[in-house]
């Protein structure tokens, strides 16, 4: 059975599947549904025409399936969120859903939202997406499958050098900006992987076409 706080406010109409919890003050309004497993903390929101998956984590604050920020948006437009399986919403991420009838903005499976990010109407967010700290989509955006990956994998392929030599740790962290680097030189050290007189290539990008490199010996 859903698990519901006594304090949170949940419509009539939304479909609550088995082991859902919803925290504190939150906010499940008409016409949502919900798959087994899913949480809202304290103080999260699922607007009407939302649906969402299985074994999704909503943090605090987070408003999905919001009105379109769209002058053009007619309130009473039936318009929807549809959101996959193991996707995680950090405190403060908005997505609004699509501005035409009948039409869906769309986020995938295994997407990893950070505080305060956000999609526009209509955007299509593929599966592995990760989103950092206050990055933004307009509307109508599609995010291919993996975002962050695929530019790790275009930045090897551009200077030639094989992935087998890439250290990846994203499948286990997401995307932790400044402490990416030295997360993965402990992380090589400790399984004994970096030997002195290694020559390393480091190369680390962010907000706004951010980037930055160098190579060092060990």
């Amino acid at each position: 059975m859903p698990k519901v706080h006594p304090t949170a406010i949940v419509h009539p109409t939304a479909v609550l599947s088995d082991g859902v919890e919803i925290g504190a003050y939150s906010i499940v309004e008409a016409d949502v549904v919900i798959g087994p497993g899913t949480v809202l903390r304290d103080h999260a929101i699922l607007r009407r025409y939302t649906t969402i998956g299985q074994n999704n984590i909503v943090d605090s604050y987070a408003v999905l399936g919001g009105l379109p920020q769209d002058l053009k948006f007619n309130p009473r437009t039936a318009s929807y969120l549809r959101v996959g399986d193991d996707n995680v919403f950090r405190e403060g991420v908005t997505i609004s859903r699509a501005t035409g009838e009948g039409e869906a903005t769309v986020v995938g499976n295994r997407t990893y939202w950070m505080t305060t990010a956000h999609a526009g109407h209509s955007a299509v967010v593929e599966d592995d997406c990760i989103l950092v700290n206050g990055s933004a989509l307009a509307g109508h955006t599609v995010l291919g499958r993996g975002a962050i990956l695929r530019i790790i994998e275009a930045a090897a392929k551009m200077i030639n050098f094989p992935m087998e030599k890439v250290y990846l740790n994203i499948d286990r962290y997401g995307n932790t900006s400044a402490v990416t680097i030295p997360i993965a030189l402990d992380e090589i050290s400790r399984e004994g992987k970096l030997k002195v007189g290694n020559l390393i290539l480091m190369c680390s990008f962010g907000t706004g076409v951010t980037w930055g490199g160098a190579v060092v010996r060990w």
